[in-house]
């Protein structure tokens, strides 16, 4: 009987040390990687991490390449290592000419072929926005360019009309890697002296190869 009471006891003692360790909220224990197990990167990270590390400053802009060429050496006397970057901002007005959308293609067509028996040049057949089936005619730095142009195809019957638009101006940038180095407040004064339009920004880029 009483190995039956030291068994029951016995059972006790082990569910209670079972119940404890299952209470007790540690978190089971993970064996250490080896030393040469790699850490899993995600692509997504390692993008994000690549782009987070390419950024330039940026001087501009410029507008004439003669004067990126000066700037790039006066850059480099301050050990500031630049490459030129060209972009274009809506700039100056132009007016459009052009025959007004007609109402197929067909129409469109049969007018491109009037304008070439009357040795009408420089135009296109616009086949897709709100002006498809127009006829483009030049787009004009000046308005009496515009309607020089206007005033001739009248004579030759056609009906032409013009639109206002922004013509693109080039513009030249100075970029430089954010971690070779910066120029001072005062060395960006200097640089203003000679270049009054100057600014400083940072841009997400990427360096040539």
């Amino acid at each position: 009987m009483k190995w039956l009471i030291y068994l029951l006891v016995l059972l006790n003692l082990s569910l209670f040390a079972w119940h404890y360790r299952a209470d007790s909220g540690e978190p089971p224990s993970h064996e250490a990687l080896p030393a040469d197990v790699q850490r899993l990167v995600l692509l997504r990270e390692q993008r994000e991490s690549s782009e987070a590390s390419q950024w330039c400053y940026s001087l501009g802009p410029l507008k004439e390449t003669g004067q990126v060429e000066a700037l790039a050496q006066r850059l480099q006397q301050w050990e500031i290592h630049s490459w030129q970057r060209k972009s274009q901002e809506a700039g100056r007005k132009g007016y459009w000419v052009i025959l007004p959308p007609l109402p197929s293609r067909g129409e469109a067509r049969a007018a491109v072929e009037r304008l070439k028996a009357k040795n009408i040049e420089d135009y296109f057949l616009i086949a897709t926005g709100d002006k498809a089936n127009g006829v483009s005619l030049g787009v004009f730095s000046s308005f009496e360019a515009a309607h020089r142009r206007i005033n001739q195809l009248a004579k030759l019957g056609f009906d032409a009309i013009w639109e206002e638009v922004r013509l693109p101006v080039d513009e030249y940038w100075l970029d430089w890697l954010r971690d070779s180095g910066d120029i001072s407040a005062e060395q960006l004064t200097r640089l203003r002296q000679d270049y009054p339009d100057l600014k400083k920004v940072e841009r997400a880029c990427q360096p040539p190869q």
